[in-house]
């Protein structure tokens, strides 16, 4: 088979846009059968099919063989450029890639990427000896805009782009880049959910987008954004996308098909393919592994389209394209006659095809002309290798042809006679039509194509409807992103596409002015909303869009925030007559400000805010240091810490009922002065006497109070000479988290008792059922008891109750509430669990009344914890083991307290021993 060259120049005559799609380099003649390309690895796979292709070029794309994030951009540009993509290691320049550099005599070497994907030693390296053009941004997306806006310089056209996903794989892209190249467009990428470097371009150009992807891909959120105008869906996987964009845009297999693997990660092979295909506006054909259902619709497209004459060059070893691939498409090729024989066989005609790329040369076809004629031998090339006039190196003669494409196809006429294109229109209309020229030798042909756009209406009225249509248009397609958060100048376009100029105009030109320049609000009058109001118009059609703009106010500074968060600064309560401990805060979240306290007296008021009240009124400074940054300030509190009340027990009851009040409160202290029966109280009996609140009254124990009574500094008593006894209260849970609790408990005491307690129930009948319930219903912490770790939750009502968690005295303390509600006498009991002789850890129990006579209970005890293995926490069974127990059986593994073992009575009853009481008519209530 003959090749011939063509070469391109170009001449300036108003508004033709010429794009080429023709292979550059040194091509050997056909055989028949399928051309392998292969390497040890995909450095020499490039490299060999760079210099098969190449005799010379002056440009090469340079990027990393380790990942396609830069590389999906390079495909484009190469056709743009006629180059070889080369690929390399990202920290050193491997053999394969600088000898074909130095082979093919570059001048120019474009490296797409930063320097994790090719190193600063590479770059070095070749600055010794090449141009570097460097195209490059902080992700791929910025690397993207950046070759966009590289391949304007050299010329194309940016009235059309493609968009695909370019984050989240590579597949898409291997099968948009060849479209994109053989139809001189722009590829851009975008992810999923990101598209503002794709819609930048497309808004700064005035682009039509076409979307490559399905909704899944890209998004109708980034699809609207970018306002785009046609969306290919792909397939169920990379191969069937592959096959369906190779038919939506009708790519012919008449000269040249390329096959690469695209199986898992593998991209590198089909990526230096896809310029070959771009360029003879070629298929290129993903397969995947040997056996897969994909290969095999790979293999009967390729079966169906290819022709006699079709060169199909398959980019890859046989460890990814075996050879039963290469055999069967060898016998499809079989049974395909060539459209020509040769007669006479000539030799393998070595001479280049060359190509190259156009100044964007312009033609306009309107009313005052319907007829141009275009002189392909007089069109300049822009400085790379000739593109346009089509030259057989042997000689012979060519003839051309043409092909017409695009919905005003019918409306021109196209002659070609030598090498002039003569079109002509043949009615009025105003549009584009693609016009590909075939240059044959009789044997082999090449071809390329141009666009012309065409506006020779002449009729007025239907001017003004065609113009009214197109500001429609461009009205529906006017977009600015995101104007939310409006940080930064906006981009106001003033012409649109089809000669549509646009007029901004701002309700408030200090936020935004007619031009889009940005000024924020200052930080304390908050963010700006405006209208911005495109007018849009051609000839005398006219409309208007308005975009509602947010443009988001200054940041504070450190020291504005610093004075918001002082101005803002408060405490809780009378600071004039302070009881309790105090709640200060440690940092203000919403302005993002530490604060830190400092008390003129630590010994009254901590600088955690806890209150220690002595016998009379104290006045502290209490300062707040205010920080964010290096910025600091203060802001200082005048607190009055009240003396403690003078409360008098004459007796231990009254002494008890004052705590118990001083803890049902909450509060942090207290000084009682002791008279008459307890005058003369000493440390440890008032110490036991302490001790003894607890079993008294579990009620209030809430948040884990310990009482420390103050020791006077001149002799070991807790006693005044005048009898005053002060007692400091601490809590592990703040005031507002007890009050809560306790309500809490109230409320779900009152609802258990409502559920589980039937009319006409003996109190022993309700001590069963509200026993069963706490056992089915509560989790016994297993995990905190083993690691002795005391939460106040454990230990209370709210913890079983509420919380559906605890430890024995959360047990007890629940059951004391319950069956108080049912109206039975009960106590809580606290002591320690006896194991033989040996006493083993604190232990807390009931004891409950009935018919005036005592009974041991331990709920606790009762749930069948062991059977659970600590997975579950709901309950099969429920043990009865310790309800209503003799001391003489129950004492065997329990020991009361001392105070419990002199103030409370003892128990010998067994009446209402599980064992003797009938409880089938209403065990099954405790749910």
């Amino acid at each position: 088979m003959k090749k011939f060259k063509r070469v391109l120049a170009s001449s300036t005559i108003l508004a033709l846009v010429l794009q080429t799609n023709i292979v550059g380099g040194n091509v050997k003649a056909y055989d028949g059968q399928v051309k392998r390309f292969e390497g040890n690895n995909r450095y020499e796979t490039a490299a060999k099919l760079a210099t098969f292709n190449w005799t010379k070029s002056d440009n090469i794309v340079l990027v990393s063989g380790e990942g396609y994030a830069d590389a999906l951009s390079a495909s484009v540009l190469a056709k743009r450029l006629n180059a070889p993509i080369i690929l390399t290691n990202p920290n050193n320049l491997n053999d394969n890639a600088r000898q074909t550099i130095e082979k093919l005599k570059a001048k120019n070497i474009y490296v797409i990427g930063g320097e994790a994907s090719i190193s600063s030693k590479i770059r070095n390296r070749l600055k010794d000896n090449y141009k570097l053009i460097e195209l490059k941004g902080r992700d791929r997306f910025e690397t993207n805009l950046n070759v966009a806006e590289e391949m304007v310089k050299l010329g194309v056209d940016t009235s059309e782009v493609m968009v695909v996903n370019g984050k989240d794989g590579f597949s898409d892209a291997l099968s948009a880049a060849p479209i994109a190249a053989a139809n001189g467009q722009i590829l851009l990428i975008v992810s999923k959910d990101n598209g503002k470097t794709a819609t930048e371009f497309i808004q700064k150009h005035n682009s039509k987008a076409t979307v490559i992807g399905t909704k899944n891909v890209v998004s109708d959120k980034i699809y609207n954004s970018l306002g785009a105008s046609r969306r290919v869906d792909g397939g169920a996987n990379r191969f069937e996308t592959n096959l369906k964009i190779l038919k939506e845009f009708n790519v012919k297999s008449d000269t040249h098909l390329y096959i690469a693997n695209s199986t898992g990660k593998g991209y590198a092979d089909a990526l230096v393919a896809s310029v070959l295909a771009g360029k003879f506006n070629a298929p290129l054909i993903l397969t995947d592994t040997k056996d897969s259902k994909d290969t095999e619709k790979a293999l009967k497209y390729i079966k169906d389209n290819i022709k006699g004459t079709t060169e199909i060059n398959a980019v890859g070893g046989k460890s990814v394209i075996p050879e039963s691939v290469t055999e069967n498409i060898n016998k499809y090729i079989e049974k395909k006659p060539d459209s020509k024989p040769d007669v006479e066989p000539k030799p393998e005609n070595k001479a280049p095809i060359a190509t190259g790329t156009l100044n964007k040369s312009s033609y306009n076809i309107n009313k005052d002309k319907s007829e141009i004629t275009i002189n392909l031998k007089d069109l300049n090339n822009d400085g790379y290798q000739s593109d346009a006039a089509f030259v057989d190196p042997d000689g012979d003669e060519l003839t051309y042809t043409t092909i017409v494409d695009g919905e005003n196809k019918d409306k021109i006429g196209v002659t070609v006679k030598d090498s002039n294109i003569t079109i002509k229109t043949k009615e009025q209309f105003k549009g584009q039509v693609k016009i590909t020229i075939v240059a044959s030798d009789g044997e082999k042909s090449v071809s390329d194509f141009f666009k012309v756009n065409v506006d020779n209406i002449d009729n007025k009225e239907e001017t003004k409807i065609i113009d009214a249509n197109l500001v429609q248009k461009e009205k529906a397609k006017l977009i600015l992103g995101d104007l939310n958060n409006v940080i930064g100048d906006l981009d106001l376009p003033i012409k649109a596409e089809n000669g549509v100029e646009i007029a901004w105009k701002s309700t408030n030109v200090n936020i935004v002015n007619n031009t889009g320049k940005v000024t924020r609000p200052r930080a304390t009058e908050g963010n700006a909303v405006i209208t911005l109001t495109a007018t849009l118009s051609k000839g005398e059609a006219k409309d208007t869009k308005d975009f509602v703009v947010t443009v988001k106010a200054k940041e504070f500074t450190d020291e504005e925030l610093v004075n918001i968060s002082l101005k803002d600064l408060k405490l809780e309560g009378n600071l004039n007559s302070v009881v309790d401990n105090i709640k200060l805060p440690i940092r203000d979240e919403k302005n993002k400000v530490d604060i830190e306290w400092r008390s003129s007296n630590n010994d009254i008021l901590s600088n955690t805010g806890v209150v220690k009240r002595t016998n009379k009124d104290e006045n502290i400074t209490l300062t707040a240091v205010v920080k964010r940054g290096t910025v600091k300030k203060n802001k200082e509190f005048n607190i009055k810490v009240k003396a403690l009340e003078k409360l008098v027990a004459n007796n231990t009851q009254e002494f008890c009922d004052i705590i118990r009040d001083v803890l049902e409160r909450v509060e942090p202290s207290v000084s009682i002065k002791l008279q008459e029966d307890i005058v003369d109280l000493d440390s440890s009996e008032l110490l036991m006497l302490l001790e003894s609140i607890y079993s008294r009254y579990p009620e209030v124990d809430y948040g884990c109070p310990e009482m420390h009574p103050k020791i006077r500094d001149d002799q070991d008593s807790f006693q005044s000479p005048e009898g005053e006894v002060n007692i400091n209260i601490t809590y592990k849970l703040d005031k507002a988290t007890i009050e809560m609790e306790k309500a809490a408990v109230k409320v779900k005491v009152q609802e258990i008792i409502n559920n589980v307690i039937k009319e006409g129930m003996s109190d022993v009948e309700k001590e069963l059922v509200l026993h069963d319930y706490i056992v089915k219903n509560t989790e016994y912490n297993m995990d905190n008891h083993n690691k002795k770790i005391i939460l106040p939750d454990d230990c209370n009502a709210y913890g079983v109750l509420v919380k559906r968690i605890g430890t024995s005295e959360g047990y007890s303390k629940a059951m004391y509430e319950l069956l108080k509600a049912a109206g039975i006498e009960c106590k809580y009991v606290t002591g320690i669990s006896v194991h033989g002789a040996v006493g083993g850890d604190r232990h807390s129990w009931n004891m409950v009344k009935l018919d005036n006579e005592w009974y041991n209970l331990d709920v606790t005890w009762d749930e069948p914890i062991f059977n659970k293995n600590g997975s579950n926490n709901s309950l099969d069974k429920v043990n009865h083991t310790y309800f209503n127990i003799p001391d003489n059986i129950f004492h065997k593994d329990h020991k009361r307290g001392n105070y419990e073992n002199d103030e409370y009575a003892k128990c010998t009853a067994t009446k209402y021993s599980y064992e003797n009481i009938d409880t089938s008519q209403f065990v099954s209530y405790g749910k």
